[in-house]
């Protein structure tokens, strides 16, 4: 499918204004965001850090923002492991600090190669850790297929001569509970109501990080674990706020990138670097708007021009370029409160 205009994901800074300023009425505090971004800045800004003591980790910073920003993803496919996701801020942290420290404008193809392992990396870290699987013999929804468990449990060494592919899902769990006493990571379930009992809607759900590598690998190569391409950016975001800019199903259509849960890592981040490329534009475009004449790449003339635009949209707080931009595409793909679309 063709990819939509840049041009047209922002008119002009009218537009921009106007978006901007039916966020700031929709969404007047944006609580979450500003609670996860004060946690963040501790870790990375602050000498001092009395959140450690508290036990209170930048995962949880995260956490707090996409279990509320992605909502619908981990309420679907189950929340991400916060332990991953705090060993990936640790083995990435130099790697997060130098972009930390940059803006958008600075964006080069020679960053392309350094973007795309980190993305990946977080793409790993935030991925729902349960997949469910159904009675139905293909996927469907947010249930993989019976056979697919099957082979799982075969590889566990957990099906024997009373399970088959006619065996309900709820007959196999009462096996492997009987005869193995071993449901590690292994839970029955069913979106069944009382009055009228249907065995399609029971499911047995995994949860990932009980497994072995070896089992997570293969469940990795047959593609049922479920990524979220949009909860990275959003991390990311949260973590170097000036440099990576946040999107979501709709912003995404937008730009001409559509979700598809088979999509490859190479895909995502190919698509998310080009994403990054319409915005630095995106970005120039408005500075250039405002000042009525060409942005000089450096931090100060960034901040100079950041400061211009928060004075024209009359905002007090400082929010970051990215952040207003992302509340003017939300404003308007995401919830239609303001714009054209077409």
């Amino acid at each position: 499918m063709a990819k939509r205009n840049n041009e047209r994901l922002i008119k002009d800074f009218g537009e921009f204004k106007k978006c901007v300023k039916a966020f700031e009425e929709h969404e007047p505090r944006d609580s979450m965001y500003k609670v996860a971004s004060v946690i963040i800045s501790y870790y990375f800004d602050k000498e001092e850090n009395p959140l450690k003591n508290k036990g209170i980790s930048v995962a949880d910073g995260i956490g707090v923002l996409l279990l509320t920003w992605n909502q619908a993803f981990y309420n679907n496919y189950g929340t991400f492991n916060f332990c991953e996701l705090d060993e990936c801020i640790k083995s990435n942290r130099e790697k997060i600090k130098k972009f930390r420290e940059r803006n958008i404008l600075s964006l080069s193809d020679s960053d392309k190669d350094k973007i795309d392992t980190l993305f990946k990396s977080f793409l790993k870290s935030l991925q729902a850790n349960r997949i469910r699987f159904g009675e139905e013999n293909k996927s469907k929804g947010n249930r993989k297929s019976k056979d697919d468990l099957l082979h799982l449990l075969e590889l566990e060494g957990l099906l024997n001569k009373k399970i088959s592919s006619s065996t309900t899902l709820r007959e196999i769990y009462e096996i492997i509970e009987k005869e193995s006493g071993n449901t590690r990571g292994l839970g029955f379930g069913s979106s069944n109501d009382k009055k009228d009992y249907n065995d399609k809607k029971d499911y047995i759900e995994i949860t990932i990080s009980e497994f072995g590598m070896d089992i997570q690998n293969v469940l990795e190569e047959r593609k049922l674990i479920t990524k979220s391409p949009i909860s990275v950016a959003k991390a990311l975001h949260l973590l170097c706020p000036d440099f990576f800019p946040p999107w979501d199903n709709k912003i995404k259509e937008a730009c001409g990138y559509w979700y598809k849960p088979e999509k490859s890592p190479k895909k995502y981040c190919e698509e998310y670097f080009e994403f990054m490329g319409k915005i630095k534009e995106k970005v120039a475009n408005l500075c250039e708007e405002t000042r009525g004449g060409e942005y000089r790449n450096n931090e100060a003339d960034y901040r100079c021009l950041e400061g211009c635009i928060r004075k024209e949209l009359e905002i007090e707080n400082k929010k970051t370029l990215l952040k207003l931009i992302d509340e003017c595409l939300y404003a308007k793909y995401t919830k239609g409160w303001c714009g054209n679309k077409n």
